[in-house]
């Protein structure tokens, strides 16, 4: 026996004029303790939630190509650490819509693209703070995001074993 409980994840994350918001998350409860045997691998979302991520991969990929143009052409906002950063959370988009749709092999193949991604943000982050171009405050949330990856990354992989 499960549930599937739904909940909101708040934030706002602003790059330059682009503001991208919300996230819908599926959270799935065994109904014995924490045993991931006991809840089923993925449960897949609704039409609606996954329309809901579609939109913010499809804001994330935006706001990736326009951070890239800017650092093809050495223009500001297009530093390592905000492109690091954006496909940081472009992959970790990725992956959140593949579990909401039930596929577990794209949600780890994601997710461990995000996880790359997260390390080379904490390294450019850390550089861009030593130059005095980030904040401290912008450096502790990376690694923040680094820590969520990771674990995010060492639970779809137990749910892979489990399959």
């Amino acid at each position: 026996m499960w549930s599937v409980t739904r909940r909101t994840c708040g934030w706002l994350c602003v790059f330059g004029s682009l503001a991208v918001s919300a996230v819908v998350a599926l959270h799935i409860e065994g109904a014995i303790g924490d045993d991931p045997k006991a809840a089923p691998l993925i449960a897949k979302a609704s039409a609606e939630e996954i329309a809901i991520l579609e939109r913010h991969v499809a804001a994330f990929e935006q706001l990736f190509n326009k951070v890239d143009v800017l650092r093809l052409v050495g223009a500001r906002g297009g530093e390592d650490d905000k492109l690091d950063l954006v496909a940081t959370k472009l992959f970790a988009a990725r992956a959140e819509l593949a579990i909401a749709r039930g596929e577990l092999d794209n949600a780890l193949k994601h997710q461990q693209d995000a996880d790359r991604h997260a390390e080379q943000s904490v390294e450019s982050a850390t550089a861009a703070w030593e130059a005095g171009t980030c904040t401290f405050c912008d450096l502790l949330e990376v690694n923040e995001l680094r820590r969520d990856c990771a674990l995010k990354l060492v639970e779809l992989r137990q749910k892979a074993a489990v399959k």
